[in-house]
């Protein structure tokens, strides 16, 4: 396509006076294309849909079925009640959480039912209490053992050997972290 834009004097005093001219789009043989080789002028609307429907995500996941992007807070630990707080929240491949004493993250591997915990790292704030110290290093050994996840109704299930850890979902009540 050869467009011819006049300059100079007559274009509001621009210093070149002459034609400007862009080249022509190569297209291959066998493309549908007119006479000239430029593309048909009804085929550009039904391209320009097609790349804007391309650039639509997905649909969101429903809220009864996603892991990611919910805080859960542990409830039971091999059918017994866990009574101490803690929160894990997955984004993506990242992990993150707040034991009873130390904020925690690390890396998730693993697409669901896969789950692995890897590379976790805690804070390290002195815990006024030993019983809610031992029961935070027992949850930072437990993670990492899970291997599986999946949603059971309205709660995240982390299984592994030996472990079945039941989550709830944590409503966050805005001024405080439990």
């Amino acid at each position: 396509m050869r467009f011819k834009t006049p300059v100079g004097p007559a274009c509001g005093g621009f210093r070149f006076c002459g034609s400007a001219s862009f080249g022509t789009l190569p297209f291959r043989k066998g493309f549908a294309s007119s006479r000239n080789g430029n593309m048909p002028m009804k085929l550009q609307p039904a391209i320009l849909a097609l790349l804007l429907l391309g650039a639509c995500g997905s649909p969101d996941i429903p809220d009864r079925q996603r892991l990611d992007g919910v805080d859960w807070k542990l409830m039971e630990v091999n059918g017994l009640p866990w009574l101490h707080d803690v929160s894990l929240r997955l984004d993506g491949d990242r992990l993150t959480g707040i034991g009873p004493c130390n904020a925690y993250s690390g890396r998730r591997a693993g697409t669901a039912p896969a789950f692995g915990a890897l590379e976790l790292n805690a804070t390290d704030m002195p815990c006024a209490s030993p019983i809610r110290q031992r029961a935070e290093a027992e949850y930072l050994t437990m993670l990492p053992r899970a291997t599986e996840i999946r949603r059971d109704h309205s709660r995240m299930v982390l299984r592994g050997p030996g472990l079945m850890m039941v989550f709830d979902r944590r409503e966050a009540r805005g001024d405080e972290v439990f």
